[in-house]
């Protein structure tokens, strides 16, 4: 399945759900799902859930599918980009060429 499959799926549960799911509300859900990432890492630092990748797991998840079904709803192909910008990372090399980043 690929990135803008998943896109395509979760922006049809996201319709069938819910009411006017527009670009802006769902940057601030990324947003949000982004900061549940940052909270599950920093629970693990903390020695609580230290044992359980699997809350992280989840969360991660959520970035995904609300990041592809955001793109859908933008008209970007995610497939594409995502190989595009890794192209253009694997010409970076920070170390040997501190110029490039």
């Amino acid at each position: 399945m690929t990135l803008n499959d998943i896109g395509l799926r979760h922006q049809e549960w996201q319709d069938k759900n819910f009411d006017g799911i527009s670009p802006l509300t769902q940057g601030l859900v990324l947003a949000e799902e982004c900061g549940e990432v940052a909270r599950a890492i920093v629970k693990r630092h903390h020695g609580i859930r230290a044992h359980d990748r699997g809350n992280l797991a989840e969360e991660l998840a959520d970035v995904i599918l609300v990041a592809t079904s955001l793109a859908i709803r933008e008209g970007i192909d995610l497939d594409a980009a995502v190989a595009s910008k890794a192209a253009r990372r694997d010409l970076k090399d920070f170390r040997a060429r501190p110029e490039t980043g």
